[in-house]
C-alpha cells in the first residue's frame, strides 16, 4: 500500500492533500496568502489526521506551476524539504494538469469533452492548456490574453469545452462564454492530484529533489521602492 501527499499552493489556494493510493483521506486547505504560515502546517495536520508517520510516505507531489511565484516557492520548498530529510520521492506535476484531472474526475471519461483548465495570470491574461477526455495534452500550457478571438473555431466538434481554475471567473468577467464552453466548478485544490501523483510514481517519474524550480511562464512583476535610502 502507497501513501502520497499532494501540495497545491498556486493560486489564492493553501492546499495539501492525502491519499492512500488514488483514495482522498486527509485534506486541509484554506483560502487567503497564508501559504508561508499555513503549509507545513497543513503537511503535518494531514499526516496526524491520517495516523501516519513520515516514513509512510510514498511520494510527494507538488505543482509546480504555472500559478503565483511565491505560492510555488513556498510549496515547492515544503515537498523538498520533506523529501531531503526522509529520502522521499518527490513529483511534479503542472498545476494546469490538477486542475483539468478535477474536471475529469467530475464529468468522467467519456463523450466528446475537452478540458482547459485557466489560472489567472494578471492584468488580461490567463494560463491555460487544453486536455482530451483521457488526460491527454491538446494544446501545451501558454499565457494568453483573453479576447473573444480565444474561444473562435475552437474544437468546435466536440460536444462541450469544460473550464476550471480561478481564471474562469475572469473570462465570465470579461467577455462571457460562448456556448459549449461550460464552467465545471471545479477549483485549485491538492484533491485533485492523487491519481496524477500515483500514476507519475508508478511510472518512475521522479523529480530531482535538488534541480527542480517553479513553472513561472512569466517573469515576476517588481514594482521598485520609491521611498529614498537615507
Amino acid at each position: 500500500m502507497a501513501f502520497f501527499i499532494g501540495i497545491e499552493t498556486g493560486t489564492d489556494v493553501c492546499s495539501v492533500a492525502l491519499f492512500e493510493e488514488s483514495r482522498l483521506i486527509a485534506l486541509k486547505e484554506e483560502v487567503g496568502r497564508v501559504h508561508s504560515e499555513k503549509t507545513a502546517i497543513f503537511f503535518k495536520d494531514c499526516l496526524e489526521q491520517a495516523g501516519l508517520r513520515p516514513k509512510d510516505i510514498s511520494s510527494v507531489g507538488v505543482s509546480i506551476g504555472p500559478g503565483s511565484y511565491t505560492g510555488l516557492r513556498v510549496g515547492l520548498s515544503v515537498a523538498k524539504g520533506f523529501c531531503y530529510a526522509t529520502n522521499t520521492d518527490l513529483v511534479a506535476i503542472d498545476s494546469l494538469a490538477v486542475l483539468a484531472a478535477g474536471s475529469r474526475e467530475k464529468l468522467g471519461e467519456t463523450g466528446k469533452i475537452v478540458h482547459c483548465p485557466m489560472i489567472d495570470a494578471r492584468r488580461m491574461e490567463v494560463y491555460t492548456a487544453f486536455y482530451s477526455v483521457t488526460g491527454a495534452e491538446l494544446e501545451a500550457t501558454e499565457a494568453v490574453l483573453l479576447d473573444s478571438d480565444f474561444f473562435e473555431n475552437r474544437y468546435r466538434d466536440c460536444d462541450m469545452v469544460s473550464l476550471s481554475g480561478d481564471g474562469v471567473d475572469k473570462v465570465m468577467d470579461m467577455v462571457g462564454l460562448p456556448e459549449r464552453w461550460q464552467d465545471s466548478g471545479v477549483r485549485s485544490s491538492a484533491r485533485h492530484m492523487g491519481t496524477l501523483i500515483k500514476k507519475h510514481w508508478e511510472a518512475g517519474n521522479i523529480a530531482s529533489v535538488a534541480y527542480t524550480v517553479p513553472k513561472y511562464l512569466k517573469k515576476p512583476n517588481i514594482t521598485q521602492s520609491k521611498k529614498t535610502l537615507l
